[in-house]
């Protein structure tokens, strides 16, 4: 007998494995009839070691994305803490660049007015040499 519209047959009817044959645009994808009976069916116990089996990989996973979520949070944390401290030092060598900047403005002034007074000593020195 052929299924309702699908164009082919099925040895058997009450298996869940596919059709002994699928036609895909002209290509036939034959399967052993034999194949099918060689796989075992699916005991309930057999079953639910594989359900466990899955539902420890998944508790598995659970924890591991919660431990790394923690790491992340942690991570996140260490990083605010190191961009404050970066924060904070960048401000600090910024205050003393600042104070450095007008120590330097404030000794070159004082090294020009050492200067022009030099000057003024030096004339004032030939000055008096050359009176008598």
């Amino acid at each position: 007998s052929k299924a309702k519209g699908r164009g082919y047959f099925h040895p058997n009817s009450s298996s869940l494995s596919p059709p002994a044959a699928w036609d895909f645009g002209g290509a036939s994808l034959a399967r052993s009839v034999s194949a099918d009976a060689a796989i075992p069916p699916q005991t309930p116990s057999r079953l639910y070691s594989g359900l466990a089996g899955h539902s420890s990989l998944v508790e598995n996973w659970r924890l591991e994305r919660g431990n790394l979520e923690t790491l992340r949070r942690k991570a996140e944390r260490l990083y605010r803490d190191q961009q404050s401290v970066i924060d904070e030092m960048s401000e600090e060598w910024l205050n003393e660049r600042k104070e450095m900047s007008h120590l330097i403005q404030g000794l070159r002034e004082r090294i020009q007015r050492l200067e022009g007074e030099n000057t003024v000593l030096k004339k004032f020195a030939s000055y008096t040499t050359q009176v008598p």
